[in-house]
């Protein structure tokens, strides 16, 4: 979901102006700048829009004393919880990169400890000391880089073992490095953080900062970084003094009317029994939408006033619905949280997770479930404050160990640009590995390829799925995406998931 930074730098790319006069925003521009989708969105989140340029008096500041220990932000608090519950490794966030060339370990120590004292957060403890948990900051030390020689090993394989390496969040910051020698001029950096305190724009973040840090450690010029006003603890601190409980409480209650009767469980085909509790194996199927198909679908949504988002969230609505056999269904999705100006260059956890109720029943065209969803999508932007955790208690769905609590399925489309990570005078390229641990059975993440068209990384719980059953539910998409762009009046169960061609091997193949 677009952030309202980038919303507001696409509006002024097309010399359109936002500003604020008191409680309404002022839009100037061109006859026509704005198409629908972007107003679709606009009214979605003037909330968020009027926080970020000026918002109400109170806004994050810093804390009187940095070293007090702070209450976690409330969307904190569920990974907290699950990760007490099991332990496991679904929750963190990896990332590797192959350095080839002259580097020079000792800066790239030196810059992590400038990324740790520029972000805080990546140095704190979570404990519980009876009053529930906190963010307790740890004294300021050299970050401690963990080397070793490891001549021959596979990256890859490097990378997926530390993916699995679980965090001891009372005991150890929840971040960390190791460098890997594999070779005379080759090395593997390896970073890893909990999710607790990070999400993808904190990654974007982190790499460009690290990047800067590195080349002020090596050459001594200062690295040409934003000032920071507040840290992610001040934030949190910020969030729980101006909660209004009273407003929180009534949009829990929406909550639980929309999602009444809805099923919380995705009957998806499993190629191996649900074991009773989530394991720790996690798999990726890479596909990508044509250029064609993207735009098709870019047109067919803004006919409907809605957003590319919208209409690619109906496409996987409508691929789950065939899979399942289910014609209601929910899908999760993050609202990003970072619409105030002080969030935007802060590494932490500030996404919330949404709940949409996909209604196929009657077995509707593409064009109406879009038009079904995109009310869906505006109605749950406008109680995207509630944290989830407090939705899930609206609610009050069966629990299990073994699946999430009102949806087993996530969609995310990443709008925000990802720095790559560069160090100066080495030539560096991400690791791909295959995956940690999925703390869902399914996560679909899209976002813009070089070539206009949409690249697909779906993520799934390996436990559940093979591989080759997610590339053929991959391609689901990418073939439902084609065909419901050329055929949007369409019912949804009529519109092909498989070629001729293919559908004649795979009943050539069951035979």
């Amino acid at each position: 979901m677009t952030g309202v930074r980038d919303l507001l730098a696409a509006l002024a790319a097309r010399g359109v102006s936002v500003t604020r006069e008191g409680d309404a925003l002022k839009v100037r521009g061109p006859a026509g700048a704005v198409p629908p989708e972007m107003r679709a969105e606009m009214a979605a989140r003037k909330a968020d829009i009027l926080a970020f340029l000026g918002g109400p008096a109170g806004a994050p500041a810093p804390r009187p004393d940095p070293s007090a220990p702070v209450p976690l932000a409330p969307n904190q608090r569920r990974l907290w919880f699950l990760d007490r519950l099991d332990g496991g490794t679904a929750f963190v966030m990896a990332a590797a990169w192959e350095i080839e060339g002259p580097f020079d370990a000792g800066a790239l120590r030196r810059a992590l400890t400038g990324l740790t004292a520029r972000h805080r957060i990546l140095s704190i403890v979570i404990r519980d000391d009876g009053d529930g948990p906190c963010m307790v900051a740890l004294p300021p030390a050299p970050f401690a880089l963990e080397e070793e020689e490891a001549s021959g090993a596979d990256p890859a394989a490097l990378a997926a073992a530390d993916a699995r390496r679980p965090f001891r969040l009372a005991e150890e910051p929840p971040f960390r490095a190791r460098l890997v020698r594999v070779g005379p001029e080759r090395r593997v950096l390896l970073l890893s953080m909990h999710h607790i305190v990070s999400d993808r724009w904190s990654m974007g973040v982190l790499m460009r900062d690290l990047s800067a840090l590195y080349g002020e450690a090596l050459t001594g010029a200062p690295a040409a970084l934003p000032p920071l006003p507040v840290q992610y603890a001040d934030v949190a601190a910020w969030q729980h003094a101006t909660v209004d409980e009273a407003r929180r409480t009534a949009q829990a209650e929406a909550w639980r009317e929309r999602l009444a009767g809805a099923p919380t469980d995705l009957a998806l085909p499993l190629d191996r029994p649900r074991p009773p509790v989530r394991g720790d194996r996690g798999g990726m199927v890479r596909f990508a939408l044509p250029p064609a198909t993207a735009e098709s679908l870019t047109r067919l949504a803004r006919a409907a006033q809605a957003t590319p988002f919208m209409a690619l969230l109906a496409v996987y609505a409508a691929l789950l619905a065939r899979w399942s056999g289910q014609d209601e269904l929910t899908i999760g999705c993050p609202a990003g949280g970072r619409d105030r100006m002080e969030t935007q260059n802060l590494v932490g956890f500030f996404v919330n997770n949404l709940v949409l109720r996909a209604d196929l029943t009657g077995d509707p065209d593409f064009a109406t479930l879009l038009r079904r969803l995109r009310a869906v999508c505006l109605d749950a932007f406008d109680r995207q404050e509630v944290p989830f955790d407090r939705v899930v208690e609206a609610v009050n769905p069966e629990r299990a160990l073994n699946r999430g609590p009102l949806f087993q399925a996530m969609f995310v489309l990443q709008t925000a640009a990802v720095e790559p990570l560069s160090f100066a005078g080495a030539r560096v390229r991400p690791v791909e590995s295959g995956g940690g641990a999925s703390e869902l059975d399914l996560n679909l993440s899209l976002e813009a390829g070089p070539d206009g068209g949409v690249l697909g990384h779906l993520e799934y719980d390996a436990d559940l799925f093979d591989a080759a059953t997610m590339e053929r539910l991959a391609q689901g998409f990418v073939r439902l995406a084609a065909a419901a762009a050329e055929r949007p009046d369409a019912p949804v169960s009529a519109l092909p998931l498989v070629t001729p061609g293919e559908r004649d091997a795979l009943v050539a193949a069951a035979a």
